[in-house]
């Protein structure tokens, strides 16, 4: 679930919870909540300002500075049946998003480019850390875009891991 609202929210802007749920629908307001605590206990979302409205208080939130990004070192401690846990959450959110778009009423797969693309290559250490760095200045490059004018919000999801030979 907080793999969800990451991706659900991640565009830059500010959000409510009210914005999440009509983007979430599926979602249960006490749910919602209770992730939204999780994150901001992590510190990968920040309360940027709160107001009064209709007699509640109503939080809006941001991306902490490199929120979502899991630092190295807790990478590195990670167990396999740890990764294991989190390739299956993040598989499940990218097919459940992917779900999502398969059903709103403009979607039109060849037209928006949609690919699901599987390429097996043979990098040396060297070759693999040279072209994901290429990878992280192209994605920078366009991380930054504001939601404006005829952009669309698209999720890319590069996956590395070596395969047995």
């Amino acid at each position: 679930m907080r793999i969800r609202i990451i991706n659900t929210a991640m565009d830059g802007r500010e959000f409510t919870a009210a914005s999440l749920l009509d983007s979430l629908p599926d979602v249960s307001r006490p749910t919602l909540y209770r992730q939204l605590a999780v994150l901001l206990d992590a510190g990968i979302l920040v309360v940027h300002r709160e107001e009064r409205r209709r007699g509640a208080v109503e939080r809006t939130y941001r991306f902490a500075p490199g929120g979502a990004a899991m630092p190295p070192a807790e990478m590195a401690a990670l167990t396999t049946d740890d990764h294991q846990s989190l390739f299956a959450a993040a598989m499940s959110v990218l097919a459940s998003s992917f779900q999502h778009y398969l059903h709103t009423t403009d979607a039109e797969p060849y037209r928006d480019n949609v690919s699901y693309i599987q390429l097996p290559v043979w990098l040396t250490d060297d070759e693999r850390a040279h072209l994901i760095a290429q990878l992280g200045k192209v994605l920078e490059s366009v991380a930054s875009n504001a939601p404006e004018g005829e952009r669309r919000k698209y999720l890319i999801s590069p996956i590395f891991f070596p395969l047995p030979t």
